[in-house]
């Protein structure tokens, strides 16, 4: 959960206890200057999460001690970070986060329209971006990591459109899927999408319109876009 006193908390549910009102956190994680927009846990280790958010900053946590134990920011860098002269910060309000099939690989969306890849491996620490992905023409609100291949990400932006990206071929995205026109009318409405997932076979995204588009982008070969439904 992302607050915006720019700390953490952490529940326990052990046997799946039900959370009253007055149950408090076992811990508070504290680090971010910035509103936190999307917190997620490692793939493989449930010690480790992750959290981006309007600071400009990626953070890695240890939560098995309640502790940051790394710190991203964009390059290059352009402006001072707020009480941390030796950082510095661009225009990338991060706005979701997703790691991808390869562990040391995190992807987010910005508001300044780009997709990127960050590199958590400890030697990265000069280039803490490894790949920027460009061609949205609004914000990129979110962003869904496919569940198996390292190489192959989903992006849904405010310019009502959801892509799919190869990061062998960064120049332009696979596919460019506007939303379609709502049933009855014969133009798409410009609505902003706002959430996408993606479980290899069906994409699925939300936005503005009311309404849950759906898929169909993966067939047995390779991925493809073969259809799409709305809700």
């Amino acid at each position: 959960t992302g607050v915006q006193t720019c700390a953490l908390p952490i529940f326990e549910q052990r046997g799946m206890r039900k959370l009253t009102s007055s149950q408090s956190p076992v811990s508070v994680l504290t680090g971010h200057i910035g509103n936190v927009s999307r917190a997620i846990f490692d793939r493989t280790d449930a010690t480790k999460a992750y959290t981006a958010g309007w600071d400009h900053t990626v953070r890695s946590w240890d939560l098995s001690v309640a502790s940051e134990t790394a710190m991203k920011v964009p390059s290059p860098l352009s402006s001072p970070l707020p009480h941390s002269p030796s950082l510095q910060a661009s225009d990338k309000v991060i706005l979701d986060l997703t790691q991808m099939a390869s562990q040391n690989l995190l992807a987010t969306g910005s508001t300044d329209r780009t997709v990127c890849f960050w590199d958590l491996r400890a030697d990265a620490s000069q280039q803490n971006i490894s790949l920027v992905l460009a061609g949205h023409t609004g914000p990129v609100s979110s962003v869904a990591a496919h569940p198996t291949s390292s190489l192959l990400l989903a992006s849904g932006s405010y310019d009502s459109t959801v892509r799919i990206w190869d990061a062998r071929s960064p120049k332009q995205a696979l596919f460019v899927m506007p939303l379609p026109a709502k049933e009855g009318e014969t133009e798409a409405g410009g609505e902003k999408v706002l959430a996408v997932d993606w479980d290899g076979e069906r994409l699925v995204a939300g936005g503005e319109g009311a309404r849950v588009v759906v898929w169909k982008v993966r067939d047995r070969k390779s991925t493809r876009l073969n259809s799409s439904h709305q809700y």
